[in-house]
């Protein structure tokens, strides 16, 4: 009942301030004055005080009519830590001054997380421009929206406030880093091969094995020019593919910290600020498993990105780097999700094939669940070795010898298992 009330009054624009109490007051001295004197001047008074709220009326609709708001963002989509110029203009199109305003900006907070509400007081005069110029920062990656979203405007005795909903904002998407790893060593690592199919098309294809007649959107450039001028018929170059292995890369997206839970063997944090431990350890993830899947796409392999979103799995094949662009932005600003053990969530809803190479993208690592993926990956016998790339912050934790220890453990038990781990 309460929350339809105070949804009721929300959406009216208009509210009393704490020194509308003074009206009934100036109102009643007003009338005992004209009462006392019984002249010209003390009617003239009270009859001013009388009709003070048509005039208050009128200069809130002539806010509310010739007020306006404009928006300029120097780009919309930016990298992290990233300055990002943002000018803010209100324009008063009125004849009479507005003393008494009060803008309501959405900016990042002080560690760049999210936007929150900053309120700015200005005051416009007749026929005025005012603006208002911030250079913003995001930390992490993912949409923002920031901008004018309301005005305040008090009338002169600042009683009354009108509330003009602007939503004079804009969208920034912020980019996670962009960095690329190193190709691991194949050369020992028979890569299977594979049918040529029309979904390989576009793949590399720079092996030169034989020639055969020219067929219907064949392209020119692949036309044998001085065997075709020898033959009555166009000869055109016929290449096989560089096959690599099938990659599959499970993101370990889950909030740790945050959430409380699967605690066992994580290290102790320096600062209490689980969400912004958890929000760090994300972007690495998005990030490392961006340069994995471009690593993979190099090498000529086929990529499956797989994450959770929203409670469920999402996956995608990658076939190229044009692929990956084509997700990048939904892949980009992957939230967090508060689902459990994720890295097994995903390879049991993909049916995990035998075939594929897993990489695994994970924040923290502990011996649960070490067990767990050499349960699940390290008794595989695959052409390409599954992989654990570690992309944990160690400036984010104090210095504890037991967990390091506890840590190079999981390492080794892995390396054991025939699981390559990687810190990046």
């Amino acid at each position: 009942m309460m929350k339809h009330v105070k949804a009721f009054f929300d959406r009216i624009p208009i509210s009393l301030t704490t020194q509308a109490i003074l009206y009934p007051i100036f109102l009643a001295a007003a009338l005992i004055f004209a009462q006392a004197l019984k002249m010209a001047v003390s009617y003239t008074v009270f009859l001013f005080v009388l009709l003070l709220p048509l005039g208050v009326v009128l200069q809130l609709i002539l806010a509310r009519l010739c007020i306006r708001a404009s928006l300029r963002v120097s780009e919309k989509t930016v990298e992290k830590h990233r300055l990002v110029s943002l000018c803010a203009s209100v324009m008063s199109r009125c004849p009479l001054p507005f003393p008494f305003v009060e803008a309501e900006l959405l900016l990042p907070d002080e560690r760049g997380i999210r936007t929150e509400p900053v309120h700015i007081m200005l005051s416009l005069t007749p026929f005025s421009d005012c603006r208002i110029e911030r250079s913003v920062e995001f930390a992490f990656r993912g949409e923002y929206t920031v901008g004018l979203s309301r005005l305040y405007v008090c009338d002169l005795s600042r009683s009354v406030k009108l509330r003009i909903d602007l939503n004079c904002t804009e969208r920034i998407f912020v980019l996670p880093r962009r960095f690329e790893l190193p190709p691991r060593d194949r050369l020992a690592e028979g890569l299977h091969e594979k049918p040529r199919t029309a979904e390989t098309v576009g793949r590399d294809i720079t092996e030169l094995s034989d020639v055969r007649l020219y067929e219907a959107g064949d392209s020119l450039k692949r036309i044998h020019w001085k065997l075709s001028s020898k033959s009555e018929d166009i000869i055109v170059k016929d290449y096989c593919e560089n096959h690599g292995a099938d990659v599959c890369i499970l993101c370990d997206l889950e909030p740790h910290y945050a959430v409380g839970r699967n605690t066992d063997g994580l290290r102790i944090p320096i600062s209490e600020a689980a969400d912004t431990i958890d929000l760090i350890g994300a972007d690495a993830v998005i990030e490392t498993a961006l340069a994995a899947a471009l690593r993979e796409i190099h090498a000529g392999s086929t990529v499956t990105l797989a994450w959770i979103e929203k409670g469920e799995v999402a996956a995608v094949t990658l076939y190229s780097a044009a692929d990956l662009e084509t997700v990048f932005r939904r892949f980009a600003a992957a939230p967090l999700d508060p689902s459990e053990r994720h890295i097994q969530r995903i390879a049991s809803a993909l049916g995990y094939s035998h075939d594929a190479a897993p990489i695994l993208v994970c924040p923290h690592l502990t011996p649960t669940a070490a067990a767990e993926y050499i349960s699940l990956f390290g008794s595989m016998s695959r052409a390409v070795s599954p992989e654990l790339l570690l992309c944990a912050d160690d400036t984010l934790f104090a210095h504890d010898s037991a967990a390091d220890r506890r840590l190079g453990e999981c390492v080794r038990s892995l390396i054991g298992a025939g699981i390559n781990v990687e810190r990046i």
